[in-house]
């Protein structure tokens, strides 16, 4: 389980893992991938960015692929599942109140839990082998545009999962 310390802001991260059937070469293929439908507005609040913005802006982001274990190995001490989480929450709460340390209750919570995690993700590879993935990262602290791109739903039309680092 991941802790914060220190200073804590409104802000969010958010990694997301896209599955593509073929990777795009260009900017416009990646247009195609992210808006199938064409030429669009992405707002998802006050600000906005047109979907060629979006695409050259994702297009520049891409990396190479990742195999499926390093995905796994990646992401598996994240909490992207909400009901995960709080059953974590949950059970860390009840070891503490049976006299366990601070670190012994999150050590036997996360013992019981990550596993789930990690089923989830299985079932997400699972629906979709024989694609390519690859990770995207996107905070709204970094500018109005990693705004746009985290919570944009740029990737609404690929295979994704969006694992939120808030």
């Amino acid at each position: 389980m991941k802790h914060r310390q220190g200073f804590v802001s409104n802000s969010s991260s958010s990694s997301f893992i896209v599955g593509f059937d073929k990777v795009p070469e260009t900017v416009e293929e990646m247009h195609s991938c992210l808006f199938p439908g064409g030429d669009t507005t992405v707002q998802p609040y006050d600000s906005s960015m047109t979907s060629r913005e979006v695409a050259e802006q994702v297009f520049s982001d891409l990396e190479p692929s990742k195999g499926v274990n390093a995905l796994i190995e990646m992401f598996k001490d994240t909490y992207y599942d909400r009901a995960i989480y709080e059953e974590t929450s949950a059970l860390e709460s009840k070891f503490l109140a049976e006299g366990l340390s601070y670190h012994e209750a999150w050590k036997k919570a996360d013992d019981i839990t990550k596993p789930k995690i990690v089923n989830v993700f299985n079932k997400f590879f699972e629906k979709h082998v024989g694609l390519k993935f690859h990770v995207f990262e996107y905070c709204d602290n970094d500018s109005v545009q990693g705004g746009i791109l985290e919570h944009g739903g740029i990737f609404n039309n690929l295979p994704h999962m969006q694992i939120s680092q808030h």
